[in-house]
């Protein structure tokens, strides 16, 4: 299976197709400047290789490359971004939308 992150309309994906996607990290635009991260899969199958990480990662990068910031509500965005210092210059804190209802992120805890 071709791994390659591609982009989609409103975000990234792995897979076939958007619609068909094996892992996904979706966004949607909240200001011109400010992107919301709502979504994150994982299928089941591919869980364990880091392909999360990457989806967030590939994220960062646009946001960096077009000057945006990201206010992630998904769990798993909220997990990565809030915790390594190195998303800092992207991430927007104190937005003031802590209580926006969030997608679920389907990327349980890896097992031992």
């Amino acid at each position: 299976m071709d791994l390659k992150l591609k982009k989609a309309s409103n975000g990234y994906y792995v897979g076939e197709s958007a619609q068909i996607a094996v892992a996904r990290i979706t966004y949607v635009t909240k200001e011109p400047n400010i992107i919301i991260i709502d979504h994150t899969f994982v299928d089941p199958s591919l869980r364990g290789q880091g392909i999360a990480l990457k989806l967030v990662d590939e994220m960062v990068k646009f946001a960096r490359d077009n000057k945006k910031k990201i206010i992630p509500v998904c769990s798993y965005a909220i997990k990565v971004l809030e915790h390594d210092p190195k998303y800092n210059d992207v991430l927007l804190r104190d937005h003031g939308i802590e209580d926006l209802p969030a997608e679920v992120c389907i990327i349980p805890p890896k097992k031992k």
